[in-house]
């Protein structure tokens, strides 16, 4: 075997040659930052469905990356064929159309054994963000995730989890982990949990 050469090979006509630090960069990449996947882009109303129909399947036909990416890819075909694509993209869903999202996953989602399904809370007669949360705790212990519109900005769709005396336990596409409820409102307050933006998905046996 050969002894391995310590020069460094040189290209020809090479010696007249400045020597280059082989160093090179745009400077302005220290003073600001690249986009983050999701920055910006507003699907989280697509990730929402598609998580709590993941929440709800874990225990009974559990939801895999496979499994999760096709929801997704069935919910931009989705919104693609109503020519929603664009504005889901730039600007995020409306509340009819995130509802409308939400149903269509719920529809793929479901199986022969289980049939997802979606309610809405009857909220005529709420008045303050307590009725909501106990709407979100009944909610949830029957198992069924909650699909949550947060209306400040920046306004996001979110699941909801779970729920303490102190905060509401997110399953966010956004890793935000909880809400405090001290901070949450009907109408007003740092997180505006508006009661037309509300939807559990619901888990139906067949046969």
């Amino acid at each position: 075997m050969a002894a391995r050469s310590s020069s460094v090979a040189t290209p020809p006509n090479s010696k007249n040659l400045p020597l280059r630090s082989c160093i090179a960069e745009i400077a302005t990449r220290h003073s600001i930052r690249p986009y983050q996947q999701g920055q910006l882009d507003y699907l989280c109303g697509l990730y929402s469905a598609v998580n709590a129909a993941r929440l709800l399947l874990s225990g009974l036909a559990p939801v895999g990356e496979a499994a999760g990416k096709a929801l997704l890819a069935a919910a931009a075909e989705y919104i693609d064929s109503k020519s929603g694509l664009h504005e889901a993209l730039t600007w995020g869903l409306t509340l009819r159309r995130r509802h409308a999202v939400a149903r269509y996953v719920a529809k793929v989602a479901s199986t022969k054994e289980c049939r997802l399904t979606l309610e809405r809370p009857e909220f005529r007669g709420w008045s303050s963000i307590d009725d909501a949360f106990a709407w979100i705790e009944e909610s949830l212990s029957h198992g069924k995730p909650v699909l949550a519109y947060l209306a400040n900005l920046p306004d996001h769709y979110t699941v909801i989890a779970g729920i303490t005396p102190t905060t509401l336990e997110l399953f966010d596409s956004a890793r935000s982990r909880n809400i405090d409820r001290s901070v949450c409102g009907l109408t007003s307050g740092q997180r505006i949990i508006p009661p037309n933006g509300l939807l559990r998905m619901a888990a139906e046996r067949s046969g």
